[in-house]
């Protein structure tokens, strides 16, 4: 899957849901589904080797590089506390783009495949529930049910900033 997105530079966060339609991108994590804001996403590339960045945190797996941009690659499985699989047939790299104060920052995010462009509004989108003390739903931007089926979007900023 050699698939492009047109990048939309969004700074989304959930105040800023209005009654308007938001668009985002769903994929598969193991057997979840989640979602970011389509304007974090710059494109879609096949899966293909990293080279590896000693003394980076374990999430990280390591550089590509991308039409001369070497370019972070973060392993959501092991960013959200699972253990780190091979990457399969369908398995993706995102490639996401944020701003961090006046900068934008580009980071590849590896996934299991990507399932569809998905229109929600405001309306859709239920606030992240609340875990009890010291559990930590940072990740959460908030969570959303079309046709049924539990959905999480994340905070891009969220799981792409970290300290270790």
């Amino acid at each position: 899957m050699n698939t492009s997105v047109a990048l939309v530079r969004s700074d989304f966060t959930v105040d800023t849901l209005d009654s308007a339609l938001s668009q985002f991108l769903t994929f598969k994590l193991r057997m979840d589904t989640y979602a970011i804001p389509l304007g974090h996403v710059r494109e879609i590339i096949q899966y293909r080797d990293v080279t590896v960045v000693p003394m980076m945190p374990s999430c990280v797996r390591g550089v590509i590089n991308l039409r001369g941009n070497v370019i972070p690659v973060v392993d959501l499985e092991v960013r959200f506390g699972h253990k780190s699989r091979e990457p399969g047939q369908r398995s993706v790299i995102l490639i996401l783009e944020m701003r961090v104060e006046d900068e934008y920052h580009i980071y590849g995010v590896v996934v299991d495949a990507v399932s569809d462009v998905m229109a929600l509004s405001a309306d859709d989108i239920r606030p992240t529930p609340s875990f009890g003390n010291g559990l930590h739903n940072e990740f959460i931007l908030g969570v959303a049910k079309p046709n049924g089926v539990v959905m999480l979007i994340l905070a891009v900023p969220k799981i792409l900033l970290f300290d270790k």
